[in-house]
């Protein structure tokens, strides 16, 4: 299942600026290297599991992780 907002690697640029969260910390975090992180970063979506995993590191919905897309 991909999750779709209006764009996935923009609310993930912005949530994790807003958490002070890198690369580094964010791949251990779901298991993939930091190069992989970076082109997440630039992704119009991505797997519903995964932004599962990003949410719960950091400390937000899914609703929030959405609207940052927007």
């Amino acid at each position: 299942m991909t999750f779709h907002s209006s764009d996935s690697g923009k609310a993930l640029r912005t949530a994790m600026a807003m958490r002070q969260v890198t690369n580094v910390e964010l791949a251990k975090h779901i298991g993939v290297n930091a190069e992989q992180v970076s082109r997440l970063r630039r992704q119009s979506d991505m797997k519903f599991s995964r932004v599962q995993m990003i949410v719960d590191l950091l400390d937000m919905s899914l609703e929030e992780f959405d609207q940052l897309g927007r």
